[in-house]
């Protein structure tokens, strides 16, 4: 591993860390977020049972006493994104489990650069939607970052809509994770962004219902 990192990051690491007695701590980092989106997405999805299924097959790697560490690593990731609304996971990700796929050409933007690219964002509050895209979106830093400039540019978070997608199911994973979070709406596709072959059903946000998309006629 080559850090633990931040101050911000270490609680969440330690408990991953903890749940890693007969795994790798990669793994078990990416059958967390795994576990969170299943667990998030399932009240919502069409097919409920097999959303449920993914959960149950994936938690039953762990015994009781890994669940709980992991249980308890979630709970710090809500903490930690009330307290910071910036990008967490692909920090994780990358820089404390060393597991992206850079072999591959897999780098996760830097979060100060895509604080910057989302601050050169404009555009006025006019009662309409803004639509942020993304169709390589990673752990979804870019569109959390585009997102909360337009909040702060004065836009209300129901009207902001986040349509990402990602060839990795693992980075789908963490930003559906993470927008959820974040109160944002959205929806996340495991794709290929060339050939727009869809590998699994699209995953909504609650946001996307809690602030009424599917009444408001809004699509992704």
């Amino acid at each position: 591993m080559k850090n633990n990192g931040s101050e911000r990051h270490r609680p969440f690491v330690r408990e991953i860390e903890a749940a890693a007695g007969r795994h790798r701590a990669a793994d078990v980092f990416v059958d967390a977020c795994h576990m969170m989106a299943c667990a998030i997405w399932a009240p919502l999805a069409p097919s409920r049972a097999k959303a449920e299924e993914d959960y149950a097959r994936t938690a039953g790697r762990y015994d009781a006493g890994e669940i709980a560490h992991i249980a308890a690593a979630c709970g710090l990731l809500v903490e930690a994104l009330e307290e910071d609304r910036t990008e967490f996971l692909g920090h994780c990700l990358e820089r404390c489990f060393e597991a992206t796929n850079r072999g591959n050409g897999q780098f996760l933007t830097p979060t100060h650069i895509s604080h910057m690219m989302g601050r050169m964002l404009s555009g006025k509050p006019d009662g309409g939607v803004v639509r942020l895209h993304d169709p390589c979106c990673g752990a979804g830093v870019l569109v959390i970052e585009g997102a909360n400039a337009f909040m702060e540019g004065g836009w209300r978070q129901g009207d902001i809509c986040v349509v990402a997608g990602d060839i990795d199911g693992r980075a789908c994973d963490m930003c559906y994770v993470q927008l959820s979070l974040l109160g944002y709406a959205g929806v996340v596709r495991h794709m290929d962004a060339i050939s727009k072959e869809q590998f699994d059903e699209p995953r909504y946000t609650p946001g996307w219902f809690l602030h009424g998309f599917p009444l408001r006629g809004i699509e992704a």
